[in-house]
């Protein structure tokens, strides 16, 4: 920006360039038009230029009025093209496996000369023109030739480079599957590559292996692909067991070792494994991978295993009791030095045996025999209500029970069974010992008329001292319909029960409640009666 001063008046002359010389073409602007404006003056500000400008600009009042204007500004660009340079880069070898390449012309900056490109047309599939200084190529086939440049201006400039393209690279190595070492073994990894180097550090394509272990080989082809394969040479089978002779459970699993390239077992089977059903002598002939034959042979005899005579029991004259040991061991011994495997014991007493089976093992068993107590009993007489039901037990311990009558009863064969006479019946029951002698006992259950009514006390004390420790209602008579509920204060339900004879211990899901006051409401109806509905509350006293 700058003052002029013509024919007596002040301009502000103003000129504008722009590009840059060093990447650029030139381009600069012509001078713009006079502009006329009020007269005015500047005064000098005191600065320094930076790259940024980081200080406050001072407010200068002059003595000028501002008004609208306007100018025309017409913009002239020129172009300097300086062409004295022209190189060619790009990839000097190529591999068919990457066909497509970029290559580039570069020039001095501020050349505007546009190059041609030439290349032997048989070696590409297509050239495109990516700007005017690069294209891209994709070649077809293996070629050696060169790529060149060249512009339009008077010196003619050119260049040129030399490109080799490459052969597809051999796929992989394979030097065969894992495998066991028998004898010596050339690996080949192949022609086509331009270097070898095996796990030794040698280098030819080929290599020896003398003994089992682990080989690999790493080859780089002419495009500097590398490629490795690795191979493991095991050690071959020499060993053959299926295990000591010995006294085993049957069936019993024999397994020959693994590594072997055949298995023969005396029946023709031809897996590692057999399965042994009974005792015996088992042989396996087997080959490894280098057809060497191995055989071993192994005799299984019967386990011997801990066993029981039974459980202690009592005896019924004339009802002797047959004892046996399992069978099919060497040796047997009771207390009476009898050596058979089984006993009959036709009195009270100890009687044990010891038994040994092929491979020493001894196992012996006890057992008592003591005279029957007939310690029997059905329960003590009953009286109840009529329609009531009762539970009656006989004495456990023993085996098939039998009641009688079959009169009103659930089930006549049970240790336990209910019965809901309506007349005085005397239940008659009969069991057996283990041992298959037969006891009885006889029950009354006195029938009768009783008076119908239903209590509910105020207070019960649940502290299990066996006194007052269930809150429940006393009845008397029997109930054909019936249902308790206990409520805390809050109106949780704490305990509800439709039997009778089941009560509240004072707890809520397991918990024990402290002392309170809670809520009862009890539904129920005797026979031939209506139906009744009692609430009220009881005390918890701990």
């Amino acid at each position: 920006f700058a003052n002029q001063a013509e024919n007596g008046q002040e301009f502000l002359r103003v000129t504008e360039v722009k590009g840059n010389n060093i990447e650029t073409s030139d381009c600069t602007g012509r001078d713009t038009s006079f502009v006329k404006s009020q007269p005015h003056i500047l005064a000098p500000i005191t600065f320094a230029w930076d790259t940024i400008r980081t200080e406050t600009a001072t407010t200068i009042n002059t003595n000028y009025t501002l008004i609208d204007f306007s100018f025309n500004r017409e913009e002239i660009c020129s172009s300097i093209s300086i062409c004295d340079s022209l190189r060619i880069t790009g990839p000097g070898s190529i591999c068919l496996n990457s066909p497509q390449q970029l290559f580039t012309a570069k020039r001095n900056p501020g050349c505007l000369k546009v190059p041609n490109w030439k290349i032997d047309p048989a070696a590409i599939q297509s050239m495109q023109t990516i700007n005017d200084s690069t294209v891209t190529i994709i070649f077809k086939q293996a070629w050696e030739g060169y790529l060149y440049a060249f512009n339009s201006s008077c010196d003619r400039l050119s260049d040129s480079i030399y490109i080799r393209v490459l052969a597809n690279p051999v796929v992989s190595i394979q030097l065969g599957n894992d495998t066991t070492f028998c004898s010596p073994v050339i690996l080949d990894a192949g022609a086509g590559f331009e270097s070898y180097r095996w796990q030794d550090g040698s280098t030819n394509r080929s290599f020896t292996v003398r003994h089992e272990g682990i080989y690999y080989v790493t080859a780089t082809d002419r495009c500097n692909n590398i490629f490795t394969d690795t191979i493991h040479f095991s050690a071959k089978q020499t060993e053959l067991f299926i295990g000591n002779d010995s006294c085993v459970q049957f069936p019993y699993v024999l397994t020959a070792n693994n590594g072997f390239a055949s298995y023969q077992w005396q029946d023709g089977s031809s897996q590692p494994q057999f399965m042994a059903a009974m005792p015996g002598i088992y042989v396996v002939k087997t080959t490894n991978a280098c057809n060497e034959a191995f055989t071993d042979t192994i005799v299984l005899n019967k386990k011997l295993l801990a066993f029981s005579l039974g459980n202690d029991t009592t005896i019924c004259a004339g009802r002797p009791i047959h004892l046996s040991a399992p069978a099919g061991f060497t040796a047997y011994q009771w207390q009476d030095n009898s050596a058979n495997n089984n006993f009959t014991a036709a009195a009270p007493g100890t009687y044990y045996v010891a038994v040994n089976d092929a491979c020493g093992n001894l196992i012996s068993d006890t057992i008592t025999i003591q005279p029957l107590q007939l310690a029997f009993t059905a329960g003590n007489d009953t009286l109840i209500c009529k329609k009531e039901r009762i539970v009656l037990q006989a004495s456990s311990g023993f085996v098939n029970y039998s009641w009688q009558p079959d009169y009103r009863i659930s089930n006549a064969n049970t240790m336990m069974v209910w019965v809901e006479p309506e007349i005085t019946t005397a239940y008659r029951v009969m069991a057996q010992t283990n041992s298959g002698c037969t006891v009885t006992d006889t029950i009354l259950i006195e029938v009768k008329d009783c008076p119908q009514y239903l209590y509910i006390p105020s207070a019960f004390t649940p502290n299990r001292d066996g006194k007052n420790d269930l809150f429940k209602p006393s009845v008397s008579g029997v109930l054909e319909e019936y249902e308790f509920i206990v409520y805390n204060r809050w109106g949780q339900t704490v305990f509800r029960s439709t039997d009778h004879r089941k009560g509240w211990d004072g707890t809520l899901k397991g918990t024990a409640l402290d002392n309170a006051v809670f809520i009862w409401i009890c539904r129920y109806k005797f026979p031939g009666l209506p139906a009744e509905l009692k609430k009220g509350t009881v005390m918890l006293i701990r």
